[in-house]
Parts: C-alpha cells; structure tokens; sequence
C-alpha cells in the first residue's frame, strides 16, 4: 500500500481534513475495519511500535491492496492510524459488551517520546496526542459521548462542536488542528484505547 509522502508541506495543511469530509471519514474507517478483520492482534502489534519510519513501513506492509478501493491513490497514514484506533475500540467495546475479552493492550501514550525533528508524521501525531488527551483531562464525559456515535454522524458532529471549546483550550499552539475533524476523533480513540479498563468507562457507538 502506497502512503502519501512524508513533507513539511504536508504537516502545514494538515488543518484541511485529510480524509475529504465526512464521507471520506467514514470510508477511511471502513477501510480499517477491513484491515483489522480477524487480525486484531497484528494490529496491536503494528500500533504498539515506535512511532517512526519503522512503524510506517510496518504499517506498508500490514495494510491489505484490497482493502483499499482505490488502487494508485496515496492515502494519508496519518488519517489511517487513527481510522484503526477508531475501529479497535469500536470493537473492543462491542465484545467487552458481550463479555468477550477485548482487543489487545497497548502501551500507555508517552508525549515525550524522543522523535526527529525531520519526522514530521510523528510529531503531528504526538501534537494530536497531546491535544487528545488534554481534551478528555478536561471533558471527560463529552469526549465519551463523541466517540460513542458513529463517524460523521450528525450527532456525532454535534458532540464535536460541544468539545470545541476543550479543543482551543488545549491547542494553543496549533489552533487549526481543530478543524480536522477526523484526525481529532482518531487521537481521542487513541487516548481512550490506550487507559486501563477501569478509566476507559465506553458504552460503546450508538
């Protein structure tokens, strides 16, 4: 699977929403979905890596040509990691519902991870991380609620609109990373993926 190039120029208009919207939101977690079908734990196993190149090229490697309706289009790995983690607790909330055993446990999120300053994939992640988890220090409740919808849902935009104001608070520094929607869903899944049991308290999507 070709992923779109790593450039700065890339990471300066990750404001505009990389996946196209909202059907491109939805269709990027569908492509997920797809990815992650029957193979949860080589999932983890890719997620849980360094960030880095060495996890970008994992990731090259796990995601399925198939998977991916498009054939000759660079998709944005970014978009596409946090398309995973929004599917990975989608399901994991769903068995743990059931009383089935989740998807796998991931290592806690380290903010301060040491990443090159040329690697800008990686800082634009820990930038969402940061933004993500600051956001659901702040609203705990509402961040839950968003996520509990599906993608791109109307109720689910609305929940986001609500969090706007947690968002700006928590981006000082890169207050257009707000207006990408489906990137801001995929670090609030990861925020919450990655907390112990007992902290995660998900009902699950609506």
């Amino acid at each position: 699977m070709t992923f779109l190039v790593s450039t700065m120029a890339g990471a300066n208009g990750y404001a505009q929403d990389a996946t196209g919207g909202g059907v491109g939101r939805t269709a990027m977690v569908a492509m997920a979905r797809c990815n992650i079908h029957d193979r949860e734990r080589e999932t983890g196993r890719v997620l849980d890596l360094p960030l880095g190149l060495e996890q970008r090229k994992e990731m090259a490697r796990y995601s399925k040509d198939s998977c991916f309706p498009v054939k000759g289009v660079a998709y944005d790995q970014v978009s596409f990691r946090g398309a995973l983690f929004i599917e990975l607790l989608r399901q994991r909330t769903q068995a743990e519902a059931a009383g089935q055993r989740g998807s796998p446990l991931l290592r806690p999120i380290d903010l301060d991870m040491p990443v090159a300053a040329s690697d800008w994939q990686s800082r634009l992640i820990l930038t969402l991380l940061s933004v993500a988890k600051c956001v659901e220090s702040k609203n705990p409740s509402g961040v839950r609620y968003a996520l509990s919808w599906k993608t791109a849902s109307v109720e689910q935009d609305e929940a986001f609109d609500k969090l706007r104001p947690n968002m700006i608070d928590c981006s000082s520094s890169s207050p257009e990373l707000t207006s990408n929607k489906g990137a801001l869903e995929g670090a609030l899944a990861e925020v919450i993926y990655r907390l112990p049991a007992e902290d995660r308290v998900f009902t699950g999507v609506q």
